[in-house]
């Protein structure tokens, strides 16, 4: 999927514009627009040159080509990569333009040629129109749609026809208000593309926090707890990060995050859940038959005993209530309608729980009486007993450190070791039997935080970690076209700058076998500065609000160029190189300087100011200005407290 070129009809405030990705193939395009064609049509001529200079490749050898997109906010940065997206993902052709790779024209707009021939590297480019794509996959014996049929139709996307071998990856940060439309929260684009394909992954935030809800949202624990999306995000993208830290890989890349410690914290879900079973339960129920009573927990005589054992006892709560909601969900599944699963299940524990005995020895006594749930009790108990004995151990090395019903902190030292332990067994799921054919008992007890990471790291490890979470998914020597959406936004200018290299330098050597492009979309000159203005596309915005995309010509050399000179190019800054407030004081010095009124309070103000001005050309100037028109008077009155202090003496 090595894309050259593409053309838009009309999408938001892109219209009637044409994208040269390549920086080795230059294609443009004429489009004729006439007022006799009724139904849309427009003829279109394509220009192609190959610039046969271009032998070398600046980029690491399995990244295809980069082009960056830079523009002020509502030039249609966002949208043209939404474009894009629409393009490839859409089972429907309505006049979106057309799309040119090494291989293929692909048309979806109603769209006439004026030429059937078109040639890039030597090789005939094959034309592929709306039909093409609605037949891709119909049977021989099926009719084939014609052209005018294939524009009412829904069909196969191209993800899933031409490029099914190919790979889609969308990343932001931003969160668009436009896609909240109702109480289920964000609408976006993980129903949006409700498809087959399993090449095309929305790794964004806004598609993350609603795919990891819908994930969670349909279990019986996260439906009576009202469990919000951006809980379900937190904990799923706490997943994803300790995933990408205990891999071993992430040494070849040279990071070091600043991670100087992580909590791992008991998340108090399971108890939300219970109390909303308890208040179902006590709303249908004349007797006083909670979960509470039952099992009789408290805390409060632990805390006085240290955290070491006040963490053991939370531990074995929560350990509880996921088995009860283990049992919950199997009571849902297998319960007579004639009896309520919540009853049933509070009738289990009222018969089988004896809060008389020790703690631990409740639970274990609890699990053999329910065999129904548990019919190899003994393997399920050695399992807990593995936990329990897991945190002792490491409480008494050092390597973890308890901190009372808060959770744990983990050394900044012993942080890849104990990730990956918390992705294991024991520590994420039990498994009901030892042939795992009968479930799992999910532990979702924990949750992660990491402390001492910068913004720009933060967004750097939830990045490399989505992209790692899909790295198992990703098959090597296929293509891969990779979308950011201003992915340097809240970075400090130093990470800026380092932005660049370190995505680079991850695709090369995560990635070693696909070949990737990446459209990147920035407004930050320090990305501009490791790339030749070839591989830039300058988008603007008109007064009209339209997008334009100024010529290469309009702008200097950009590789390599200092950060200054780029920032003296009216493309990224109009008017003057500083702050609007510190241009506006400056003018209102300068009115002050050129009038006739002057007074003791305003001459104390602007002399300060001037003195406290950074550049020194602008200061030299300045207090040339002052000196020209306030210098004698102010010589006069040093002169004149001179002699008064003189005289005094």
């Amino acid at each position: 999927m090595n894309i050259l070129y593409f053309w838009v009809r009309r999408h938001k405030n892109i219209q009637h514009l044409g994208f040269n990705l390549s920086s080795k193939a230059f294609i443009s395009a004429e489009v004729f627009y006439s007022d006799e064609i009724s139904d849309g049509t427009i003829d279109v001529s394509l220009n192609i040159k190959e610039d046969l200079n271009v032998e070398f490749n600046i980029f690491p050898e399995n990244i295809i080509d980069v082009k960056a997109v830079l523009g002020e906010n509502g030039s249609g940065k966002s949208s043209l990569l939404f474009w894009l997206i629409n393009f490839f993902m859409n089972d429907r052709t309505t006049n979106f333009g057309f799309l040119v790779t090494e291989k293929y024209i692909f048309v979806r707009d109603k769209i006439k040629f004026t030429s059937d021939k078109y040639f890039i590297g030597g090789k005939l480019l094959k034309i592929v129109y709306p039909e093409d794509i609605i037949n891709f996959d119909r049977d021989s014996f099926k009719r084939k749609i014609e052209r005018e049929e294939a524009f009412t139709m829904v069909g196969r996307n191209l993800m899933e026809t031409y490029f099914k071998k190919s790979y889609l990856i969308y990343y932001s940060t931003t969160l668009n208000q436009d896609n909240y439309y109702n109480s289920d929260g964000v609408q976006n684009s993980y129903y949006l593309w409700q498809s087959e394909s399993t090449n095309y992954f929305d790794i964004s935030t806004e598609s993350l926090i609603v795919s990891d809800y819908a994930n969670h949202k349909n279990t019986p624990e996260y439906f009576l707890s009202g469990e919000s999306e951006l809980l379900s995000f937190k904990y799923s993208e706490s997943l994803r990060m300790l995933n990408f830290l205990a891999d071993d890989s992430i040494n070849k890349l040279d990071l070091k995050f600043g991670i100087h410690t992580v909590n791992i914290g008991f998340t108090g879900f399971n108890e939300i859940f219970w109390s909303s079973i308890d208040r179902l339960v006590s709303n249908n129920s004349s007797q006083d038959r909670t979960i509470e009573r039952i099992l009789k927990f408290g805390l409060t005589e632990n805390l006085q005993s240290g955290y070491t054992n006040a963490f053991i006892e939370t531990l074995r709560q929560e350990i509880m209530y996921c088995i009860l909601s283990f049992q919950l969900k199997h009571s849902y599944n297998f319960t007579e309608e004639s009896e309520y699963p919540l009853f049933r299940l509070i009738k289990n524990l009222e018969l089988n729980y004896d809060s008389r005995l020790e703690p631990w020895e409740a639970v274990y006594n609890y699990i053999k009486l329910s065999d129904w749930y548990f019919p190899d009790s003994d393997y399920l108990i050695r399992q807990i007993q593995k936990t329990k004995d897991y945190f002792i151990t490491k409480f008494s090395a050092g390597d973890l450190i308890p901190n009372g019903i808060h959770g744990l902190i983990v050394p900044n030292v012993k942080l890849h070791s104990i990730a990956s332990d918390f992705l294991q067994p024991h520590l994420s799921y039990y498994k009901i039997s030892e042939d795992f054919e009968n479930g799992t008992i999910k532990l979702n007890m924990f949750g992660f935080d990491f402390y001492g990471l910068s913004t720009g790291e933060r967004s750097f490890l939830s990045l490399f970690s989505r992209l790692h979470y899909y790295r198992n998914r990703i098959k090597g020597n296929r293509n891969l076209l990779f979308l950011i959406d201003e992915g340097e936004l809240g970075f400090h200018p130093q990470w800026q700058k380092e932005y660049f290299k370190i995505l680079i330098d991850f695709f090369a050597k995560i990635f070693p076998e696909n070949k990737i492009q990446f459209i990147i979309t920035s407004h930050s000159p320090f990305l501009a500065s490791d790339l030749p203005k070839e591989n830039i596309i300058f988008l603007t915005k008109e007064s009209d609000n339209k997008a334009s995309i100024t010529g290469l010509k309009m702008h200097k050399e950009t590789f390599a160029a200092n950060i200054h000179s780029l920032y003296s190019d009216a493309f990224f800054i109009q008017g003057a190189t500083i702050g609007s407030f510190a241009k506006d004081t400056l003018d209102q010095i300068v009115d002050y300087l050129n009038g006739d009124k002057f007074t003791t309070e305003q001459n104390v103000k602007y002399k300060t100011i001037i003195q406290k001005i950074g550049e020194p050309i602008i200061k030299n100037k300045l207090e040339e200005m002052w000196m020209q028109k306030l210098g004698k008077d102010e010589e006069i009155s040093l002169l004149e407290a001179r002699i008064k202090y003189l005289k005094s003496i």
